[in-house]
């Protein structure tokens, strides 16, 4: 018998972006397990969910809650990344990638 599970989300979300190597900073440990974030009702159709993160605060690690935003036309998100390489940890924050090459925080387009 072959049996499988897993979570999946109905919340509307923008498509996927890879980091870029300059987006990610050496951090002395990995963040914490995930926390759950209440999702509060959409505010507009355009809306978008943004899952909430772990972020690095120079010393220790700060727990940024989810977000609905409105992105702009072509936006693709690159969501918060850890990264272990043999005794180093990477660790790269959600940042939307826009189609003009810029990169914008979450944060930068609340909702």
């Amino acid at each position: 018998m072959l049996c499988g599970c897993g979570c999946g989300s109905s919340l509307p979300s923008l498509p996927a972006s890879p980091h870029t190597a300059d987006e990610f900073v050496e951090v002395p440990f990995p963040p914490p397990a995930m926390r759950a974030d209440v999702v509060p009702p959409r505010p507009r159709p355009e809306s978008v969910w943004i899952d909430g993160e772990w972020h690095w605060q120079g010393t220790r690690w700060g727990w940024r809650r989810g977000v609905w935003v409105v992105p702009p036309e072509g936006a693709r998100l690159a969501r918060w990344e850890t990264l272990r390489e043999g005794t180093r940890v990477r660790h790269a924050a959600s940042v939307i990638h826009l189609d003009n090459g810029e990169s914008l925080a979450p944060s930068e387009l609340r909702d």
